[in-house]
């Protein structure tokens, strides 16, 4: 448990300090630099809306993509939840 807040501080940190220089951020630390949760983050990427890459099991996403993703409109993600 405390390994965990030590990781999400550092993560908050490295966000709070601007461009950290990752090329692929994890889940977890994509959905902290678009101000998402991770299941929010899950559905932009079962809908296409976000592009990764996969090693293995484990899916990595592009700081373009989200650069991408936060430069552009776009409805929220609770609408298509509630439509579908």
């Amino acid at each position: 448990m405390q390994e965990d807040v030590e990781t999400t501080e550092g993560v908050v940190a490295e966000i709070m300090a601007g461009d950290d220089g990752r090329l692929l951020y994890d889940r977890k630390s994509a959905a902290l630099q678009l101000s998402i949760s991770v299941r929010s983050l899950d559905y932009l990427i079962s809908k296409k809306e976000l592009a990764v890459r996969r090693m293995g099991k484990k899916i990595l996403i592009p700081r373009s993509e989200l650069v991408k993703f936060a430069r552009k409109d776009h409805k929220s993600v609770a609408s298509d939840l509630l439509i579908s």
